[in-house]
């Protein structure tokens, strides 16, 4: 399902934002600015979770920061492209949440965004799942972000979270509960962003 998203996306002709799923180039920034103002990566390991066209370290190296990224991605002519943008990174193609290849506690930050959009029927299952994942692999923070269920413009075939089930899912992983949690709502009317840190 996933594939079958986002390969029309990926034909000539549109724009990154476009092929990656996002309405705009300004809202793709502004996920990625909001979790970069509360976060921060500079100096710091960073495992990006669906990379997509490597745009996140795009906007790193916008800010002029160093860090230790690695990329990994489901779709094989992504990981290719966000390689040639960045041959210097690491990137993997692959489903972590099928076949891990990294070690525990391997990051400082594990981020993804946009991953958790489609409605795959069991979100909140795969929330949960992946939140797992993503705490035996991070050290210091745990950071995406979601479709929320206060967007005023719904579409099918997305999923749009309630907080509260968030915060439920959350709960359910006895090492997220005992972090600092945060949600952010203020940067898009149909967005949050949330961060856990350990």
């Amino acid at each position: 399902m996933i594939s079958n998203y986002y390969e029309p996306l990926l034909e000539e002709g549109h724009e990154e934002f476009e092929r990656l799923g996002w309405e705009s180039a300004a809202a793709q920034n502004r996920r990625y600015d909001i979790m970069l103002e509360t976060v921060g990566f500079d100096g710091m390991s960073l495992l990006d979770v669906g990379c997509g066209l490597g745009s996140l370290m795009t906007a790193v190296k916008n800010r002029g920061w160093k860090t230790e990224y690695r990329g990994i991605d489901l779709m094989p002519e992504m990981v290719e492209e966000a390689r040639e943008k960045h041959p210097e990174q690491e990137w993997h193609c692959g489903d972590l949440f099928s076949e891990n290849p990294f070690n525990q506690e391997s990051f400082d930050i594990v981020y993804a965004s946009g991953i958790f959009n489609l409605d795959l029927g069991n979100n909140l299952d795969f929330l949960d799942k992946a939140l797992g994942c993503f705490s035996s692999l991070a050290k210091s923070h745990i950071c995406f972000n979601l479709l929320s269920e206060h967007s005023m413009d719904k579409e099918d075939g997305y999923f749009y979270y309630r907080e509260v089930d968030v915060r439920r899912v959350i709960a359910r992983n006895p090492e997220l509960e005992q972090g600092r949690l945060r949600i952010e709502h203020s940067y898009l009317p149909n967005d949050m962003t949330v961060i856990i840190s350990l």
